[in-house]
């Protein structure tokens, strides 16, 4: 998907920072370089940008966990009207750590 150029000043992220929504976000230098203004959850971020309270939104759509995030999916199609501007790709992966001697069976 091609990226657009963008003037936005806040961004709305479903946080904290540290999410991987943040890191997401901050590999977008036109966007890492805005006012970053976390919410506590997806339709916080809609309703923001729906009301003009950040100028745009970072949400996720697709995660390594559940696949499609069919919520925020149906939000943007159901209950907002707003266009999605870019899609932004980051590669996650999972460790699992244990102590020496910790079985599978033991976690």
């Amino acid at each position: 998907m091609p990226t657009v150029a963008t003037t936005h000043k806040r961004i709305g992220f479903f946080g904290p920072f540290g999410t991987f929504t943040e890191q997401a976000l901050q590999t977008q230098a036109d966007l890492a370089t805005a006012e970053l203004v976390p919410f506590r959850s997806v339709p916080d971020v809609l309703d923001a940008v729906a009301n003009g309270d950040v100028d745009a939104g970072f949400v996720p759509i697709e995660n390594s966990i559940e696949g499609t995030v069919n919520f925020t999916q149906d939000a943007l199609i159901f209950d907002y009207e707003l266009l999605i501007q870019r899609e932004v790709v980051l590669d996650i992966e999972h460790c699992l750590l244990a102590r020496k001697g910790t079985t599978l069976a033991d976690v």
